[in-house]
């Protein structure tokens, strides 16, 4: 009898060890931020991007320590790790594409890799009108990027974008009560502070 109970024993332990280790998942990073594909605008030449990975499973419910690459190149451990959630600054990024590597590591040595490829893109253009009618009374703006537009009805084009009354509309579709006897100044900037040196003259209705 004794000699079965101890048998018994050894089998249970040994399916318990089997259920704990079918139990046991990998490491897994879940998203990276910027995700792949993505473009990121900026009005300045160099830029800085946040980077944040987030990880689960494991050893510690995804407690880990990841590292981070840069177009292959090693660039040691993120800022903020050791946790699910990772985080690191990537200063004075200039306009292209980057590709970024990150792996991780637990407890009892789950590792994980994920890379994330995105663009930078640099905009110093400033928006263009293309479209300028009036529909009943209202004055209608069209730009060739999402823009906001402002006008004024006295002086001349040497103003800024900030100085003068804003029309409806942050997209490309622009629009303000239209008083035809006046002359309307108009000038826009895009969500960069690219801001038009000239501007467009209405007066009398008609575009100067």
């Amino acid at each position: 009898g004794t000699e079965r109970q101890n048998d018994r024993n050894v089998n249970q332990q040994s399916a318990s060890a089997t259920i704990n280790r079918a139990e046991q998942t990998f490491l897994e990073i879940n998203s990276i931020i910027p995700g792949e594909g993505a473009i990121i605008k900026r009005g300045t030449a160099l830029v800085s991007v946040e980077l944040e990975a987030t990880t689960s499973n494991g050893a510690e419910n995804g407690k880990a320590v990841c590292s981070y690459s840069i177009q292959g190149a090693e660039a040691g451990l993120m800022f903020e790790t050791d946790n699910t959630i990772h985080k690191q600054q990537l200063n004075q990024l200039t306009a292209g594409t980057y590709s970024i590597t990150i792996n991780c590591i637990d407890s009892v040595g789950n590792t994980a890799q994920k890379t994330t490829n995105f663009k930078i893109e640099i905009d110093t253009t400033s928006p263009e009108i293309t479209r300028i009618y009036d529909d009943f009374g209202t004055l209608v703006v069209i730009t060739n990027e999402n823009a906001e537009c402002i006008f004024k009805t006295e002086g001349s084009c040497a103003f800024q974008v900030d100085e003068g009354i804003l029309m409806s509309g942050t997209g490309i579709v622009h629009s303000a009560d239209f008083d035809r006897d006046k002359t309307h100044y108009i000038k826009c900037k895009d969500e960069f502070d690219n801001e038009q040196s000239s501007c467009e003259i209405v007066k009398g209705g008609a575009i100067q």
